[in-house]
Parts: C-alpha cells; sequence; structure tokens
C-alpha cells in the first residue's frame, strides 16, 4: 500500500543526516499521522535511528506510538524500545513503572 512506502520513506529519513532545523516540522508531521496502527516491530527501528541522530521531537513521536504496544510486545523488542527511551532521555520519569508493569 501508498502508506507502507510512505512510511519506509519515513523511516530511511530518520536514519539520515538531515538538516533537522529546516525539515523537523514537516517530517515529524508526517511521522505521526503515517506510524499511527504500526507494529513495535515496525517502529522501534525508526526510534532507534531518530534517538541515534538526535531528532528529539521524531524519535518522541515514536516513543509515543511505541509505548501503548510494550507490554504487549515480544520483550526483546519492548526492552529495546525501553533502552532508546532511555538513550533518547524520553519518558525517563515513566521507564521504572514500565518496568515494573
Amino acid at each position: 500500500p501508498e502508506e507502507d512506502l510512505t512510511f519506509r520513506v519515513i523511516r530511511t529519513l530518520s536514519e539520515m543526516s538531515l538538516d533537522w532545523r529546516m525539515c523537523s516540522e514537516k517530517v515529524t508531521e508526517h511521522a505521526k499521522r503515517l506510524s499511527e496502527g504500526r507494529s513495535l516491530d515496525e517502529l522501534l527501528p525508526c526510534l532507534k535511528a531518530a534517538v541515534k541522530a538526535s531528532y528529539s521531537s521524531l524519535a518522541e513521536t515514536f516513543a509515543s506510538r511505541a509505548r501503548p504496544l510494550l507490554k504487549s510486545g515480544h520483550p526483546r523488542i519492548a526492552a529495546e524500545a525501553l533502552e532508546a527511551m532511555v538513550n533518547g532521555n524520553i519518558e525517563l520519569e515513566s521507564i521504572a513503572g514500565r518496568l515494573r508493569g
């Protein structure tokens, strides 16, 4: 589907070195729409790449989509998502609660 192709573009952009000040608003806006309904497996590479590139608004978008999927996801994938959130300094205050829950 067209949405998959576009989501792949967002994923590729999250892995690229961009002038984030110029494009952050537009890329994040598209990522919010295109990441809806994606699985934790699909979101994890995007989250990790955005954290690594220090694209904080994009990383926060992917983290917010991943958050509800943590309990139902595969434990290894959920742990990697939590690790990416910690590395990106995203929602640190609630990570401990997620680990207990």
